[in-house]
């Protein structure tokens, strides 16, 4: 199954159901690891792994479920346009299905460097596809770490040539021919357009960027969107370390608390949206009402 659970969010008793999903989605996995999902969230110091989003989240968020999506990314995200596609679409059959009995239940993406690119691809295919309009309108908060939106000028080879950087780096050495492909930016024109620009103040968005490193620089990392949207926070890690915690060393705690705070929000402003949803006729398709103000960071 391609969706592992990390956390319930149910209590022990069973009386007591998650009142939110998050969604943890990986980027680039070029040697096509089989536990590249899980280790992008892992922390290895000596002989011990610290997953936070096992280890630490549930306990500071004990009403979440959160959920690991597992893909094949390398060839997914490197390949072609009609491949990308799918496999967003994928990724919201096995939402879908895992959802079932829960299909309202507010839902958070957190998804590192290209996988945020999939993520986006998701909603904007929920957006054109019925089955799974209630998918998107469930989705009130994505945090991003290090996903490259557009370049600092927005443009389509600017944005190609930060995921051109973020393939180079994990790869080492990328053949010419992928780095054309993905240095063009062809392969994401999709959520270029303005399908997904539309979509952007349906969210509220915690925008994490790398402190240390410039594989994906502060003006790719954020939208630049106004404070009540997107709120852009500093990691002080490396591209690839900037999603991974061992809460036990200060600097990671740091940065762990960090992103702790920004799903905190983004979990907060959910429940608050839900709570002011009335009730719609089942044969109509819910409309959604403006989004509740989003506290300011103070960081």
């Amino acid at each position: 199954m391609p969706l592992k659970e990390l956390a319930s969010g149910a209590t022990a008793d069973g009386k007591q159901s998650p009142t939110i999903d998050i969604i943890a989605v990986h980027g680039l996995n070029p040697k096509g690891k089989n536990n590249h999902a899980i280790n992008t969230w892992t922390k290895k110091r000596g002989g011990s792994n610290r997953i936070w989003l096992q280890d630490d989240l549930p306990r500071d968020m004990p009403d979440a479920r959160v959920l690991l999506y597992e893909y094949d990314s390398f060839p997914v995200l490197t390949s072609t346009k009609t491949r990308f596609v799918h496999q967003a679409s994928d990724l919201l059959y096995c939402l879908d299905m895992e959802r079932d009995t829960c299909p309202d239940r507010p839902l958070i993406f957190l998804a590192h460097s290209l996988g945020g690119i999939l993520v986006k691809q998701a909603l904007v295919n929920a957006n054109n596809d019925p089955s799974y309009i209630g998918i998107k309108n469930s989705t009130r908060g994505l945090a991003f770490f290090g996903t490259p939106h557009a370049g600092g000028n927005d443009t389509l080879v600017s944005f190609g040539r930060s995921c051109a950087a973020i393939v180079n780096a994990v790869t080492g050495s990328a053949p010419n021919d992928l780095m054309e492909v993905v240095s063009s930016g062809s392969l994401y024109t999709d959520i270029l357009q303005d399908t997904w620009r539309h979509q952007l103040n349906d969210y509220r968005i915690i925008s994490f960027y790398e402190g240390l490193g410039n594989i994906v620089p502060r003006e790719s990392a954020v939208f630049n969107m106004p404070g009540d949207i997107e709120t852009p926070v500093r990691i002080d890690a490396t591209h690839s370390e900037m999603c991974r915690f061992d809460t036990s060393v200060n600097a990671d705690l740091d940065n762990y608390h960090k992103v702790r705070h920004g799903i905190r929000k983004l979990r907060g402003a959910a429940l608050n949206h839900l709570s002011v949803i009335l009730p719609t006729p089942p044969s109509t398709i819910p409309t959604q009402p403006p989004m509740p103000p989003f506290p300011s960071s103070g960081m």
